[in-house]
């Protein structure tokens, strides 16, 4: 899920360039490379269908090779949720993503008070600016309970 076009593929060099500090490899260089585009990639087995993140050079499942990036709807719920408040206040949760019951992903909860935020709470994907590249993150969805 989109929040506008995204922009042509990016090079290799590209995504080195505005990932200095993350340690890029074959494994997880199309996450890196979805971003830049606004694309949230996670790896699907392309023989059973499982869904793995982070990204690694087998299915967790079935240990097959190469498991392909694909893009997500951009739906899930709040998992678990902790709320830093030292430097400003930062929700930041484990969203389980619609597409499998156990696949999860890190991400900062944007565009709600953290006191209303709640485990089990629907969220959709949300791009922010952050530096040289997009990041995705999470908010509240709209209209939705859980």
């Amino acid at each position: 899920m989109t929040d506008g076009p995204a922009t042509s593929p990016s090079t290799d060099a590209a995504v080195f360039a505005a990932f200095p500090e993350v340690r890029i490899d074959h494994d997880n260089l199309a996450f890196y490379r979805g971003l830049l585009e606004r694309r949230y990639l996670v790896q699907r087995c392309g023989r059973c269908g499982w869904w793995q993140a982070p990204p690694r050079p087998r299915c967790r499942r079935c240990w097959s090779s190469g498991p392909v990036p694909t893009e997500i709807g951009g739906t899930g719920t709040i998992f678990l949720l902790t709320v830093l408040r030292r430097a400003g206040v930062v929700p930041l949760a484990a969203v389980e993503l619609d597409e499998q019951p156990g696949l999860r992903v890190p991400g900062t909860i944007v565009g709600a008070d953290p006191d209303d935020l709640r485990v089990g709470q629907a969220v959709s994907l949300r791009w922010i600016e952050t530096g040289d590249a997009p990041v995705p993150a999470f908010e509240p969805a709209r209209g939705a309970r859980r």
